[in-house]
């Protein structure tokens, strides 16, 4: 069974910041057609009726990844080269460099950063049991959430601790993380104690999700589904063009738009144009249209029969619907020592 970073190393390209790149279903190693995935599906859904996988809110905030520095304060690391963030970022610093950024970065990280310094002395213990203290590659993978965003009825911002990262060099000397297990209960008592320090933010770790509702795949699949090839425009089930366009091999896979321009056929920019009716023909040859499709409609297969089983999901914190999605920690479901990331119309339009 392969790890994420092994997956990763040969097969995808990593995105994403400090947190790194989260497998969705369709990117699955053993998904190459829609039987594959629909099987997927079928089990996962299986699995929440019984109970028996593990199955977290994501929410959607900004990500922060931190670790500590000299063992007495909480810097910010974004695992570029830059030796900023190899030294790790202070406050000062997140200001010098993402000050004034147009989404807020620099005070959403410096409130992520200020909170678990403030609280640095309350929550020593449990940084102590988590190895953060005597290993400066360890990172809490971290969301923040502004108190205007946030669906959990507080009046509080939210920093949500996912879990943890570990640092890994590679042999190119690019710097990236992966997932690793820490103790829940030392999560869960670094919650606590800062949400009771802290004013105006309350601290959470995993938010558990659960079925509330029927998902119906089968509808789903037969859903009318448009592609613009240029001269024509056909329009089938979903289900139909799963089964005509099937993967025979799984590895990423770039081709160069007919704009000179190289993209990656898993990427959103093409299944954004696929989906809103663009011109296949404006982007791509001939040639290249059919690893195009065989992607785009796993793509937003995952993506329509992920807002179902949303549609049909709640937490403690509130409906999945209004949420960006759930994250699966499932080795048999996965196949993988990785978590899934399940998510529905919102990357379409984020």
């Amino acid at each position: 069974m392969k790890s994420l970073l092994q997956y990763l190393t040969e097969q995808l390209v990593v995105e994403g910041g400090a947190a790194g790149h989260m497998l969705h279903p369709y990117e699955l190693p053993f998904i190459f057609s829609g039987d594959d995935l629909v099987r997927w599906f079928t089990e996962l859904e299986d699995k929440l009726r019984q109970n028996i996988t593990s199955t977290f809110v994501k929410l959607d905030g900004v990500n922060c990844a931190i670790r500590v520095r000299g063992g007495e304060e909480f810097v910010l690391d974004r695992l570029t080269k830059d030796p900023m963030d190899i030294v790790g970022m202070s406050v000062q610093d997140i200001m010098k460099r993402y000050g004034g950024h147009e989404y807020g970065y620099d005070r959403h990280a410096s409130a992520v950063v200020n909170a678990f310094n403030e609280c640095f002395s309350a929550i020593k213990p449990e940084l102590k049991k988590l190895g953060l203290l005597d290993n400066s590659n360890i990172m809490f993978n971290i969301e923040y959430i502004d108190k205007d965003r946030n669906i959990i009825s507080t009046g509080k911002h939210t920093i949500a601790i996912h879990g943890l990262l570990m640092i890994e060099q590679t042999k190119t000397g690019a710097r990236r993380s992966y997932e690793v297990r820490g103790d829940q209960g030392a999560l869960d008592k670094i919650a606590q104690k800062m949400t009771k320090n802290l004013k105006d933010i309350e601290v959470i770790t995993q938010e558990v999700a659960f079925m509330d509702g029927h998902v119906n795949i089968k509808r789903i699949l037969q859903t009318p589904m448009g592609v613009n090839f240029g001269d024509r425009k056909e329009t089938k089930p979903l289900r139909t063009w799963m089964d005509e366009y099937v993967l025979t091999e799984r590895k990423n896979c770039s081709v160069k738009t007919l704009m000179g321009k190289r993209v990656n056929t898993q990427s959103l920019q093409v299944m954004r144009h696929i989906y809103s009716g663009g011109d296949i023909s404006e982007w791509f040859a001939p040639k290249d249209q059919d690893i195009v499709l065989k992607n785009y409609f796993l793509q937003i297969a995952t993506l329509m029969i992920g807002q179902e089983f949303l549609n049909n999901m709640n937490s403690r914190i509130g409906h999945l619907s209004k949420q960006e999605g759930v994250v699966i920690r499932d080795t048999e479901l996965n196949k993988m020592d990785a978590p899934v990331k399940l998510t529905g119309y919102f990357v379409l339009h984020k």
